[in-house]
């Protein structure tokens, strides 16, 4: 299996409304993506997949949700913005580009703040 992936960083806004303290006042985190994209072939060019489509897929993601509120995002309405819906958020929007490319699974971990971290995994 060949794997090829790609990290970037945004920084965002959250609160958990259900905490008591400083968690449940907006404040701001530094998250780090990394996304990692699963093959059985490279096929004969000798790339899984060219690291520019990764990374355009991976910036248009991130765009959605960098430097935004994200309690105020739909994708979160009502729920708290956890590093693991974080992942799978940012994996819905990416998959839709690397389906039906020969490409068995996308994963997506975030860590926020260098600490803890999330991740979704799925098929392609």
């Amino acid at each position: 299996m060949y794997s090829v992936g790609l990290e970037k960083g945004f920084t965002a806004l959250h609160r958990n409304p259900g905490a008591k303290g400083p968690e449940a006042r907006p404040h701001e985190h530094a998250y780090t993506v990394r996304l990692v994209l699963e093959g059985e072939d490279v096929g004969p060019s000798g790339f899984l997949v060219d690291l520019l489509e990764v990374e355009a897929a991976l910036d248009a993601a991130i765009d959605r949700l960098g430097g935004k509120d994200l309690n105020a995002l739909d994708e979160f309405r009502g729920r708290v913005p956890s590093v693991e819906l974080v992942s799978r958020t940012l994996w819905v929007a990416i998959a839709s580009a690397f389906r039906g490319r020969g490409l068995l699974s996308a994963e997506v971990q975030v860590r926020e703040d260098g600490y803890g971290w999330g991740a979704y995994r799925g098929l392609l």
